[in-house]
């Protein structure tokens, strides 16, 4: 037993028992029943002497309060989601049966098997395994010793599957470098976990006390008869892979009613050797890896991830070499830790790796023989394979939908109804076709050009509500556009970074009933420029809008720019995304768009920056010609989170407004300098 000892001040004096209790024993009895279940116990003193609830206390009394440490640690793992699976009986060594009545745990033999949820690190089960057992009599722990409260919290509140206590060794390289046995000499009271576990994963822990038992366990690990079965989900389609690799089919497991694929070699081999080497591993570990069941389900993020069985032997490390195998060949399991690759929608789910079965091929004796324990796979494996598949399918008929509007007045062939619109397709659907919609319009686009986008349709629409307001107010000059058949009350619209052409083009033709209205768009691609000019004749365009190859830092300085202005209207989309963000976009986006419609430096605010400084640069020059009109607006799409920076960076200008999109994120805002409110 262990003792908390409390000693009773001036200011508590003439409380109850009860309340004394409440007030000072949290720490050890945390919660009311565990509090009024001491009390009934009677295992609450005062002075030595036990005493009903209502008793009086006085100034100086000591209030001692006797529990067993390990019913606490056991009740606090069990609060935290650690279960009971197994528990054998306990086998004596006959040998030493003298010995073992006298409870020596060297020559006691057990097993237990616990179930940890994600969130509960190998070192907290590992220093208490022994509470579990039925069978330890722990009345003589820490006699008469004052518990502090750090011994009762750090192991389980503040652990760390990465931290190693040097004094324990309880870290994931104690079971990489140290055999069963040397652990086990370690552990307290003979218990020891025999398998690894991520803290971020969940499953089946394996203990064993006893020599008998752990020489056991190790024999058979040795022979490759101890086998530890993971399920795990990874992104890729790796049945496909290991189907078509050409490795042999292993049968040599009679006991196995599944078919299991050797797994084959990383393309990286050597480095993988180092890593083991580096881990304390021996070489080639993943021949230890046997593949069976792998279920394949369609993933618009990936492409496909698979749901897939793995056995393990000879390690007691499995799932490190999983992770870093799997991650070595290409298809990472779907987690937000080393060795691994978040999947989207899923990045807070924890690591999708489990232990879900142990197998005993051997018999440890007539009473204990076809030794299995399982638990169930977390629900949210199946959750995630259920939601990803249903966003494929509801993505699968918008593709359709669009596929079909795409082929409309069209010459329709038999090879174009053959076209493949899955929506995981490597190829993005608009690419295939050469089409896409925007905003009620059906746009020509090419591998040249970035995809239009529906939430880029609100800057077509924050435009819209400007010019209306700019309208109203437009100052004429007759003496512009003597060359271009434009009018001098015309709206003019300079679009930078047009692409397809989609954004200028919808600002035009919905606009150009109420007013007269023309544009100008630029763009580093000469193969997007033509593009645009090929989308601005299907429109009928021709004459309303103009494209000029140049770029974001350099465009007003272009000659032929100047002569179109004044821009009334300034709009652009730039490429927003940092290089950071790169690899969470979906395959086709990273693999088939052009990068530099995508990808921005100094975190994604680069042409922002440029334009800005572009921007000043016209006022700092002296010019007969002005570039912009002297109530001039710009309007930029942003990205989720970037509005505030992007603001900071137009120093000396006015927000004008802002548009969100349907989930309340502010797409686009809106600048003047002379202008404070248009919307």
């Amino acid at each position: 037993m262990v003792y908390k000892k409390i000693i009773v001040t001036d200011s508590e004096s003439n409380s109850t028992l009860k309340k004394f209790v409440f007030k000072n024993l949290r720490d050890i009895l945390p919660s009311r029943s565990d509090l009024s279940d001491a009390l009934k116990s009677k295992i609450i003193l005062i002075n030595g002497k036990i005493c009903n609830d209502n008793q009086i206390l006085n100034a100086g009394d000591e209030v001692t309060c006797k529990f067993r440490k390990a019913d606490y640690i056991k009740k606090k793992l069990l609060n935290l989601g650690v279960k009971l699976v197994y528990q054998s009986p306990f086998f004596c060594d006959s040998k030493n049966a003298a010995v073992s009545e006298e409870k020596s745990i060297k020559y006691l033999n057990q097993i237990i098997v616990l179930y940890k949820p994600a969130g509960v690190a190998i070192p907290d089960i590992q220093k208490y395994a022994y509470s579990f057992s039925d069978f330890i009599d722990c009345d003589n722990e820490n006699e008469n010793v004052d518990l502090e409260k750090k011994d009762l919290d750090y192991d389980l509140d503040f652990s760390n599957s990465d931290y190693i206590d040097p004094k324990s060794d309880l870290g994931l390289q104690d079971f990489i470098k140290n055999s069963l046995i040397t652990r086990a000499a370690h552990a307290a009271k003979g218990f020891v976990v025999v398998n690894q576990m991520e803290k971020a994963s969940c499953g089946l822990v394996l203990i064993a006390c006893g020599d008998k038992f752990i020489s056991f366990i190790d024999s058979m690990l040795k022979n490759g008869n101890l086998i530890f079965d993971y399920q795990c989900i990874c992104h890729g389609d790796l049945d496909k892979l290991l189907k078509n690799s050409g490795d042999i089919i292993d049968s040599s497991d009679e006991n196995s009613k599944e078919i299991s694929f050797v797994t084959r070699a990383p393309e990286k081999r050597a480095d993988f050797n180092n890593w083991e080497m580096r881990a304390g591993l021996e070489n080639d570990s993943y021949k230890n890896l046997r593949f069976n069941k792998i279920d394949v389900t369609p993933s618009l993020q990936s492409g496909k991830i698979s749901n897939v069985s793995i056995s393990v032997r000879k390690c007691f490390a499995g799932g490190l070499i999983i992770r870093k195998y799997l991650s070595e060949i290409g298809y990472p399991i779907v987690g937000n830790s080393k060795h691994v690759k978040k999947l989207k929608n899923s990045s807070d789910k924890g690591l999708f790796l489990t232990l879900h079965r142990i197998r005993f091929l051997e018999s440890f004796s007539p009473k204990l023989f076809d030794l299995e324990f399982n638990c169930d796979i977390p629900p949210k494996f199946i959750n995630t394979l259920e939601r990803e598949e249903n966003f494929y399918n509801k993505k699968l008929e918008r593709s359709r939908i669009e596929f079909e509007s795409s082929l409309k007045d069209r010459d329709v062939t038999n090879e174009d109804k053959l076209i493949d619109f899955n929506p995981s397709h490597n190829k993005p659907l608009a690419y295939i076709t050469n089409h896409k919609e925007f905003c009620g319009y059906m746009f020509y686009v090419t591998e040249e050009t970035l995809i239009p986008r529906i939430s880029t349709e609100i800057l077509v629409k924050a435009s819209n509500e400007v010019l209306a307001s700019l309208s109203q107010t437009h100052i004429k000059n007759s003496n512009l556009f003597k060359n271009k058949n434009l009018t001098a009350s015309s709206m003019k619209v300079l679009d930078l970074g047009t692409g397809t052409g989609c954004v200028l083009q919808s600002i035009v033709m919905k606009n150009r009933n109420s007013f007269d209205i023309f544009g100008a768009g630029i763009d580093i691609s000469t193969d997007a420029l033509h593009v645009a000019k090929k989308n601005a004749k299907e429109f009928g365009l021709e004459t309303k809008t103009f494209y000029i190859r140049d770029e974001f830092s350099s465009f007003g300085n272009n000659e032929e720019l100047l002569d179109l202005g004044p821009f009334d209207l300034v709009v652009c989309n730039p490429p927003y995304i940092s290089l950071d963000k790169k690899k969470k976009l979906n395959f086709s986006t990273r693999e088939y768009e052009p990068d530099v419609a995508l990808y921005a430096n100094n975190n994604g605010y680069e042409f922002y920056e440029q334009i800005y400084n572009s921007i000043e640069n016209l006022y700092l020059e002296q010019s007969s010609k002005k570039f912009l009109a002297e109530n001039f607006a710009l309007i930029f799409e942003v990205g989720k989170g970037m509005v505030d920076d992007v603001i900071s960076l137009f120093k000396g200008y006015q927000v004008i407004g802002k548009w969100t999109d349907d989930q309340k994120n502010i797409r686009c805002v809106g600048f003047s300098k002379n202008i404070k409110s248009l919307v």
